[in-house]
């Protein structure tokens, strides 16, 4: 090759070469028109993100100058974004939250989270607000920028502020009614103490009255006993059948009671009549006879002015009455005789049949209970007959 030929051979290599680089500078330069145009795109996605998202977020550089408010934010303040953008975040920041924003420093490391704050909109108006802050820092740990995000809680604060009020509220009440209900129930301890001293004295009283009625009821008997000497103890053992008959017929306590002290003085008009009558030996006659069936009136005169709490005058003056009208002395029938009364009906003809009399020998109580057995639904009601008969035959019942 002569030297024409290689000269012209390097000039070819070198335009060859020069074109090659533009071709690359050309690819270069295209690849970071691309790459400008995607950070282009990339920004105004995250703007556009920024602008829109639904909670409230603003942008500060490290001195806490506010470079980016987007509309949550201006919806809940009231600022647009030329109002704020380039001033202090105190500009709407109400103490003592205003005196806290100072600038970032590099050694903050640590997030704040939901601080609450409050700030002051555009209309004047307050907004508590839940507030958080993260701190942006470069590849050298250097702060800076800050991205706060914020929350209206002020409906909230409100709400818990009402119901602390209620509470509190509501605890005053209760230690109020508390207090009222103490004093209420110092008062009831006062009160039944009081009550209790009175029911015991009532208690003291009743007792006293009941052994000065048992004391007049024994008096009552004896003095009946002490004219008819004959008779003495009749009372006393008629009380005891009326009490077994009164309880084989499931009577009350009190209806018991009551009958009982009937018994006991059931002869007490028999001081109307002549003693030598009481213990006449023989027969009487129908004169005689008429004044021994007065006592059953003379008794009830006697007894109807005491306040039993029994109807005990009522029992004594139809102790001689029948089933069929023909006792004395008002001839009554059936119904209008009283239980009580049947019981000692029953048990006066027991016992005086049983008993010696001065003008007749005991007869003996199987004898009696013939006699009331034989006029059962007759002269005595049937009811008291069989209580009577079964304590006698079945339960051994004696006289003491």
């Amino acid at each position: 090759m002569d030297h024409s030929e290689s000269s012209k051979k390097n000039q070819g290599e070198g335009i060859e070469g020069s074109a090659q680089k533009n071709s690359e500078a050309e690819i270069i330069k295209a690849q970071l028109e691309e790459l400008k145009l995607i950070s282009r795109k990339e920004k105004t996605y995250l703007e556009n993100i920024f602008r829109i998202i639904p909670t409230a977020v603003f942008l500060t550089d490290r001195n806490r100058i506010v470079i980016g408010w987007n509309k949550r934010a201006q919806e809940i303040t009231g600022y647009a974004p030329e109002e704020i953008i380039g001033k202090k975040c105190t500009f709407f920041a109400e103490a003592p939250c205003s005196e806290k924003c100072g600038a970032f420093t590099d050694s903050v490391v640590k997030p704040v989270m939901n601080k609450e704050c409050t700030i002051r909109r555009k209309d004047g108006r307050m907004l508590v607000v839940s507030k958080s802050v993260e701190i942006i820092k470069d590849d050298q740990g250097i702060t800076v920028a800050g991205v706060e995000v914020f929350e209206d809680i002020t409906v909230r604060k409100q709400a818990d502020q009402a119901l602390q009020s209620s509470h509190q509220n509501l605890e005053m009440q209760m230690r109020y009614r508390t207090e009222q209900l103490s004093k209420i129930n110092q008062m009831l301890i006062v009160e039944i103490s009081e009550r209790e001293k009175v029911q015991e004295s009532i208690r003291m009283g009743n007792e006293k009255l009941k052994r000065v009625l048992t004391e007049t009821i024994s008096a009552l008997a004896s003095t009946v006993e002490k004219r008819d000497p004959y008779t003495a103890g009749h009372q006393e053992r008629v009380a005891q059948l009326v009490l077994a008959i009164a309880k084989e017929l499931n009577l009350p306590e009190e209806k018991i009671e009551g009958v009982k002290t009937a018994a006991m003085i059931h002869d007490i008009g028999k001081i109307c009549v002549p003693a030598e009558i009481l213990s006449k030996p023989s027969r009487l006659t129908s004169h005689e006879f008429s004044l021994i069936t007065e006592h059953p009136q003379v008794g009830y005169d006697i007894l109807k002015g005491i306040e039993f709490p029994w109807p005990v005058a009522k029992i004594v003056v139809q102790h001689h009455e029948r089933l069929d009208g023909s006792g004395y002395p008002n001839k009554l029938k059936g119904d209008q005789i009283l239980l009580e009364a049947w019981i000692l009906i029953v048990s006066d003809v027991v016992e005086a049949m049983a008993s010696h009399r001065p003008y007749r020998p005991a007869l003996g109580v199987e004898r009696a209970l013939d006699e009331i057995l034989s006029k059962k639904g007759i002269l005595y009601l049937p009811s008291v007959v069989d209580a009577c008969i079964n304590i006698f035959l079945r339960k051994g019942f004696q006289f003491k």
